[in-house]
């Protein structure tokens, strides 16, 4: 669950592009909901297997979001944290983990829906990718990529 981290690569003119990882992703309307929702789940996680063996330095659900890799939150939240993330890495590309067991459908697709609708637009206004063609930013198929996730695609491309 719970991951971050910045890769470069070169891009065909030799500038260097990173890409920036999250460690999950859940959007609520307000910033007290997504907590209130997230907090049993990121608790179970702390008591995984996973989570002992790659020794988390995040002590509960407040402390991940707040000084860790979540983005965790409302569309305002989300947004400040990616942007801070784009201050300091720069970055192009953006890797979200939207699977966390315990969410039920309708928080996932409820979650799923603000980011779609709300955060990717203002994403790709703010910091445009030019990862893959340095003249233009990338032109995503947000609403099939939103209903292939939402149906679980796994073979989705981002």
């Amino acid at each position: 669950m719970p991951s971050s981290a910045t890769n470069s690569k070169t891009s065909g003119n030799g500038t260097v592009r990173s890409t920036s990882c999250s460690g999950g992703l859940f959007v609520a309307r307000a910033s007290q909901e997504a907590r209130n929702a997230y907090r049993p789940i990121y608790q179970k996680f702390l008591h995984s297997p996973g989570a002992k063996r790659n020794q988390t330095p995040f002590t509960d659900v407040d402390d991940v979001i707040d000084n860790g890799p979540a983005l965790i939150g409302s569309p305002e939240e989300v947004l400040d944290k990616v942007g801070r993330y784009h201050e300091a890495f720069g970055h192009d590309v953006l890797a979200l983990g939207i699977e966390s067991p315990g969410l039920t459908e309708t928080q996932r697709r409820d979650s799923l829906d603000l980011f779609f609708g709300e955060l990717a637009p203002q994403l790709r206004e703010k910091y445009p990718a030019k990862i893959w063609n340095d003249t233009a930013p990338c032109d995503y198929p947000v609403p099939e990529l939103k209903e292939a996730v939402i149906a679980g695609d796994q073979g989705a491309t981002y």
